[in-house]
């Protein structure tokens, strides 16, 4: 299980979209089965070249889960890792300012790679995000503290 991004056409950058929403009692973030046997191989043909970051997300977004961005998101700097040819970028999107269903294909037909998006709170995504997401949600949480009390006391104790 991932958060939804994926790579540009020339793989100069990978960018994944961290998608919150408030629930009763936690935060909930959008995710997408993830299954890493299967390649695309026409993919990165219908990606757009020189294709900057935020277009990435855009369009990895919608690819993967249906929704698109309207409110720019915050980049979440202090979870960007730099590689020698690659860097991945990663952004927190306010979810209620997305507009769209999610997919309900079991498996996407645009993206055969991912499956049906769906919400899970922290205490849940804690057993089962990819282990290299886990980071960018940390830093999340962090920003999600400096912009409220509220969301911050519902993040505690449920993210180890």
């Amino acid at each position: 299980i991932k958060f939804p991004g994926g790579t540009s056409a020339d793989r100069s950058h990978y960018c994944g979209g961290l998608d919150w929403i408030e629930t009763e009692t936690s935060i909930a973030f959008l995710i997408v089965p993830y299954n890493s046997e299967i390649h695309k191989t026409e993919a990165s043909q219908m990606k757009p070249l020189n294709e900057h970051k935020l277009g990435t997300l855009y369009r990895e977004t919608h690819e993967e889960t249906g929704r698109s961005i309207t409110q720019e998101p915050f980049e979440l700097e202090a979870a960007t890792v730099r590689m020698p040819n690659h860097t991945k970028y990663f952004f927190l999107i306010d979810g209620r300012t997305c507009r769209g269903e999610l997919l309900q294909d079991e498996i996407n037909k645009f993206d055969p790679e991912t499956g049906k998006p769906m919400y899970l709170p922290l205490e849940i995504l804690n057993e089962v995000l990819y282990f290299h997401h886990r980071a960018p949600l940390k830093v999340a949480i962090d920003e999600l503290c400096k912009i409220s009390r509220e969301l911050c006391e519902k993040a505690m104790n449920k993210f180890v």
